[in-house]
């Protein structure tokens, strides 16, 4: 993965974020919702996250079940930033 400017990465890779990855990549629940829950936090911010790490590549969603939840799944088993 990589990103245009340190600005991007700095706008992507926050500490909430990179909890969301480790916490997707350590659990791997089967919801965002569940995932919410596992962080303790408000729905809303975590599915924009989870949105915004797809949108980067940093994990999957795959839609499973009768009401098509969106499950988020770790592409990658760590992250290593280099310069």
């Amino acid at each position: 993965i990589s990103f245009p400017d340190f600005e991007t990465l700095g706008r992507v890779i926050t500490g909430a974020r990179v909890e969301l990855l480790s916490v997707i990549r350590a659990e791997k629940p089967s919801s965002i919702q569940e995932l919410a829950r596992l962080v303790e936090r408000d729905f809303k911010n975590v599915y924009q996250d989870v949105k915004l790490l797809a949108q980067f590549g940093l994990i999957d969603l795959k839609e499973q079940g009768p009401r098509k939840s969106a499950a988020p799944v770790a592409k990658y088993s760590e992250l290593v930033l280099a310069a």
